[in-house]
C-alpha cells in the first residue's frame, strides 16, 4: 500500500471578473449629492458653499457656527455612506450578490 501518493491538482475554472456597481454604497452618496446640488451649487459663490457643505457633512467641521465641530451634518453625509458600506459587506457575506449574479441581473450588486 502506498501512503504518500501525489494527488492531482484539480484545475478550477476561472471566471472572468465583470464590472459591477454596488448599489448600497452608491445610494449612500445620494443625500450628500442632493445637499451639494440644492444647497451649494445654487448659491452666489457655489465653490465655497460646496466646500462648506462637504466639510460639514463629511468631517463635522461647521463653518457657519464659528468653526465648531458638531455631528449633526453626519446624517446627510458620513452616516449614509458608512451604512451603505456595511450593507454591502453583509450582503456579500450572506451570498446575496452571488444570488443576483446567478439570476442574470447585470451590473448591479448590493
Amino acid at each position: 500500500m502506498r501512503c504518500n501518493v501525489a494527488k492531482r491538482k484539480s484545475h478550477s475554472v476561472r471566471r472572468k471578473s465583470r464590472f459591477s456597481i454596488p448599489i448600497a454604497v452608491v445610494a449612500g452618496f445620494f443625500p450628500l449629492a442632493s445637499d451639494v446640488y440644492y444647497l451649494g451649487l445654487k448659491q452666489e459663490k457655489p465653490l465655497q458653499a460646496t466646500a462648506n457643505i462637504l466639510q460639514h457633512n463629511l468631517i463635522g467641521f461647521n463653518p457657519w457656527n464659528a468653526g465648531k465641530w458638531d455631528a449633526q451634518g453626519f446624517q446627510h453625509g458620513l452616516y449614509p455612506i458608512l451604512m451603505g458600506f456595511v450593507l454591502h459587506i453583509l450582503a456579500g457575506k450572506l451570498g446575496l450578490n452571488r444570488l443576483l449574479a446567478r439570476s442574470g441581473i447585470p451590473l448591479l450588486r448590493v
